[in-house]
């Protein structure tokens, strides 16, 4: 119907006399500004190409979503000939972000804001009250690029995760040239006013602007079939990192409607020439957002820390999956401590200033923050931060939380973590009083806690260290987060204090929906790393104290050192790269194991013989000690080497499941970590 619709107006056009106008024109519209080509599909095909190791690459895509356009056309009509300039603004917003594998994560960013100025003829057809024209600018835009993050937000992470970042280069002018073609069709209701629809064609000219993508390719490094934060611990390392430039160059179909005032007079009678278009292209359908509306917090970002004289400005955050219709905002920013002082304040804003709730003075000290929006309850994450007015490196790193099961009523958590410090002020030390560990619920009120490993704090020299903690931690049924927090001494004898500290709030707690594990005892301890003809085996008695129809044996994580550093060139093959491998590897004297292989990259060199996760079924119930004996795939010295010459240490951590039921999945596990040398 509007093709038929466009084709008799032309052909009107065409056969009518008509007569033209002199004078100025001005013409306002609104309307939308819908992406195209390219652009609007941002994607990224896979291979399997890194320096370090061969892996495979997966591809990414994201979407551009139409927005707002405001434009302004002015000019001067000498007939059915005109030159005008055409100025105005629209916004892309971005989202569903999709890896070739599926898994939880969320999308900030990647909005990109465009005001534009350009200048060019225009030419008009007129048949009684319908109009025609067509317009053709050219000038600059000025682009407005907003950094793109994708996080991995899986429930078996304390944290997101950092996958994807876009971010533009900060060498980029700021500006692009663009041109673009406009048909309008116009309707007077009077000699001077007018209605019209306007069509638009808009494309950024050249090479565009900049973004420089940094990413980590997710792959399945335990062949389970899903990407978990198993996955996310392997491949999230150093060696995994890509990096690439991409150009951007927007480009658009827009359709807006609006108000036009002629300021002209009445020409002569002329006749309208037969105009020669190609047929209008129609903009792709743009698919809104599936993403459920939520807060994200923004900055300060989490775990910060602010030193002497230092302070967050602001504290800012931002809907993901549309606005909320007259938001009202609640910022609650909490002291971590005995005190536990709340600071809230209310804006309609997504920002406000720090004086505003702190006044013209921070106290120092450890926080967290969240923002509930007041009409629908929905409530961010909540984030940490920390201000102290010593020079101090302070954080907590590989957090994690399992649910142990029941006492009594309440649930048992174990929450293990790594305390990274390193000052110039001097050791962290937990001898004064105030100081020490705290762990408190959601409303500041602290739980029972009990040392796992080690079974007490430990002093950290300055020069830089890092202690692995393990707690267990007793919360009832109305316990939905957990801040843990470290708290040291005063460094600084002066007034001033200097008191080093860090915290982290764990708001996904696991479910804790089976205790039967509370009986099950893995006893694991009689498994080290042996060497033997160069070789390392995982080498020993798995101890259970029920019978058992399986057991299945995961990577984790491995780290390694070489002294001195250039002995070794590290991980070069999939085969030492932190994985078992079939040849001399047996399970309870049975050679007959189930390797879950690597297939995901479809290469032919996939070693089919390799694997990070190993399961042994028995025909007959275990019990005991059930004896190990796994061949592991680990870097070592450059070949001519041995430990004399090249130093390696390593620490590999290992899942370890029994099955305690035939035939079924029924299971309990425990993660063992081993350190050995060469």
């Amino acid at each position: 119907m509007k093709r038929s619709l466009l084709l008799f107006l032309c052909l009107l056009a065409a056969a009518i006399p008509v007569r033209a106008q002199q004078g100025f024109y001005l013409q306002p519209s609104v309307g939308w500004s819908m992406p195209s080509g390219a652009y609007r599909q941002v994607s990224q095909a896979g291979d399997t190409v890194n320096d370090a190791i061969i892996v495979p690459r997966s591809g990414f895509s994201y979407q551009r979503f139409r927005g707002v356009l405001l434009n302004l056309d002015a000019g001067y009509r000498f007939g059915q000939w005109g030159l005008g300039i055409s100025a105005g603004k629209f916004g892309h917003g971005a989202g569903n972000f999709a890896y070739d594998f599926d898994f939880p994560h969320s999308f900030e960013g990647g909005r990109l804001a465009v005001r534009y100025l350009g200048l060019g003829p225009d030419y008009f057809w007129r048949a009684g009250k319908w109009q025609l024209a067509g317009r053709v600018r050219a000038g600059l835009a000025g682009i407005d690029l907003q950094e793109t993050k994708v996080f991995y937000t899986g429930s078996d992470m304390a944290h997101p995760v950092l996958l994807y970042h876009a971010q533009p280069d900060p060498e980029n002018p700021g500006s692009i040239k663009y041109g673009s073609a406009v048909f309008e069709v116009r309707y007077a209701l009077s000699r001077r006013f007018g209605l019209f629809v306007r069509t638009a064609y808009w494309r950024g000219l050249g090479k565009g602007l900049r973004m420089h993508e940094t990413m980590y390719p997710p792959f399945d490094a335990n062949a389970d079939g899903k990407i978990d934060g198993i996955d996310v611990h392997h491949f999230t390392r150093d060696i995994y990192e890509l990096q690439q430039n991409r150009s951007v160059r927007p480009s658009a179909f827009q359709l807006s409607v609006g108000l036009a005032l002629a300021l002209g007079k009445p020409g002569k009678q002329v006749r309208a020439h037969h105009p020669r278009r190609k047929k209008p292209e129609r903009a792709g359908h743009e698919a809104k957002p599936e993403a459920q509306r939520r807060i994200v917090l923004v900055s300060p970002a989490n775990q910060k820390h602010f030193g002497r004289g230092e302070r967050p400005k602001q504290f800012r955050w931002k809907t993901v999956g549309g606005d909320y219709p007259d938001a009202q905002y609640i910022i609650q920013v909490q002291k971590i401590g005995s005190e536990g002082r709340v600071y809230v304040s209310r804006t309609k804003e997504i920002r406000i200033a720090v004086e505003k709730l702190f006044g013209q003075t921070l106290p120092d000290g450890q926080y967290r923050w969240w923002v509930t929006e007041a009409h629908t309850g929905d409530k961010s994450p909540v984030w940490t931060f920390d201000k102290s007015s010593c020079d101090v490196s302070f954080q907590m790193d590989s957090l994690q939380i399992e649910c142990l099961g029941y006492e009594g009523n309440q649930r048992k958590f174990r929450i293990c973590f790594q305390s990274v410090y390193s000052s110039q002020s001097g050791d962290l030390n937990y001898t004064q009083s105030g100081s020490g560990i705290f762990i408190t619920d959601q409303s500041n009120a602290p739980l029972n806690y009990s040392f796992v490993q080690p079974a007490n704090l430990i002093s950290q020299p300055g020069s830089g260290s890092t202690v692995q903690y393990c707690l267990d931690v007793v919360a009832g049924q109305n316990v939905n987060a957990i801040t843990i927090g470290l708290q040291g001494d005063d460094l600084d004898p002066s007034p001033v204090i200097c008191r080093p500290g860090v915290s982290a709030v764990l708001d996904s707690l696991p479910d804790c929906l089976c205790h039967e594990c509370d009986r099950i005892q893995i006893d694991a301890s009689g498994l080290q790393v042996v060497q033997n003809n160069g070789q390392f085996f995982l080498d020993g008695s798995l101890q259970v104290n029920v019978p058992i129809y399986a057991v299945e044996f995961q990577w984790v994580s491995m780290q390694y050192s070489s002294n001195p550093p250039a002995c070794s060139q590290g991980i070069t093959s999939v085969e030492n790269s932190g994985i078992f491998l079939q040849a001399g590897s047996s399970v309870n004297n049975d050679t007959q194991l189930q390797f879950f292989n690597e297939n995901v990259s479809g290469s032919a060199s996939s070693n089919t013989s390799a694997s990070h996760d190993v399961k042994y079924t028995s025909s007959s119930p275990m019990q005991g000690g059930i004896p190990v004996h796994l061949q592991m795939g680990v870097p070592g010295p450059l070949s001519g080497l041995d430990g004399n010459c090249c130093a390696m240490q390593y620490r590999v951590c290992l899942r370890i499941t029994v099955y305690y039921e035939d035939g079924t999945c029924k299971s309990c596990d425990t993660v063992q970590c081993i350190t050995f040398n060469n």
